[in-house]
């Protein structure tokens, strides 16, 4: 017969401590940060440390329509720039746009679709000079831009503001082929306009009080994109004494201001005619 074994009491040995006693291992959230950082994926990484927008000065740049969109306040009056490829003449752009009453930006391609360099939160050269050149820094101004890459996607955005009450109007000076006549700049209403309600959430309606707005420019030498055009639910020319194209800085300003006579002529009027 073998020997009783002594009764279990956790030792191995005299010399080896009690079990209960060891020191335990620390849980992963007991861990420091740089510790708890190593395990995870650098993909996740990335994607968890990367906010909505990225601040260039005073201003700021959204990575998706989406945060734009959901930035507070609601963008009312807002620039689109499709395929615009010249630092220069976004920056005078941006420039007029809040110098006129605009209050956010959408580059589609362009200057948007250059690839940043590291550390440079994700906005491209050619924007980060266009920002120098509209003088933001040096006048404290708040703009918002969203810079979006993939010109294929510009329908999407579209779609996307209007779902959020703004009313798309193209800023053309040849609209041949599309379904409505182009309105002369200073006969088209560039404050009540259609009457949709937003799908999405928060936000007026373009037709009610406020009549948000997305204009839509292209570049001087390709134009607005005809399926993007056909997208719009109105469209407005710039009368000019000549055949060619205006600076698009030129157009932003010119829209701008009148769309900022019109609200002024609008809160000065009375009644049921008043969109604001």
């Amino acid at each position: 017969l073998s020997p009783l074994r002594p009764p279990l009491t956790g030792r191995t040995s005299p010399s080896e401590p009690a079990a209960d006693s060891r020191p335990s291992r620390p849980s992963a959230d007991a861990r420091p940060p740089q510790a708890r950082r190593r395990l995870q994926p650098a993909a996740m990484r990335g994607v968890a440390a990367r906010r909505p927008w990225t601040s260039v000065g005073p201003a700021r740049v959204f990575h998706s329509i989406e945060a734009l969109m959901a930035d507070a306040p609601a963008p009312r009056t807002v620039v689109m720039l499709h395929g615009v490829r010249f630092a220069p003449n976004v920056g005078a752009t941006l420039r007029a746009m809040h110098l006129l009453g605009g209050d956010s930006a959408i580059c589609i391609g362009g200057v948007a679709a250059g690839e940043p360099q590291r550390g440079d939160g994700g906005v491209p050269q050619a924007l980060r000079e266009a920002l120098r050149i509209s003088m933001v820094e040096r006048h404290g101004w708040p703009l918002r831009i969203a810079a979006l890459p993939h010109e294929r996607e510009a329908l999407q955005i579209l779609r996307h503001c209007r779902d959020h009450g703004l009313r798309p109007i193209c800023i053309e000076t040849d609209v041949a082929g599309v379904r409505s006549p182009a309105a002369a700049l200073d006969e088209a209403d560039l404050v009540c306009g259609g009457d949709s309600a937003p799908s999405g959430a928060g936000g007026s309606g373009a037709g009610s009080g406020g009549g948000g707005v997305l204009f839509v420019f292209g570049a001087e030498d390709q134009g607005v994109p005809p399926e993007l055009a056909e997208e719009c639910e109105d469209f407005v020319t710039i009368p000019t004494i000549g055949k060619g194209s205006l600076n698009v800085s030129h157009a932003v300003a010119l829209v701008l201001y009148e769309r900022a006579r019109q609200l002024r002529a609008a809160a000065r009027s009375s009644g049921e005619g008043s969109c604001v």
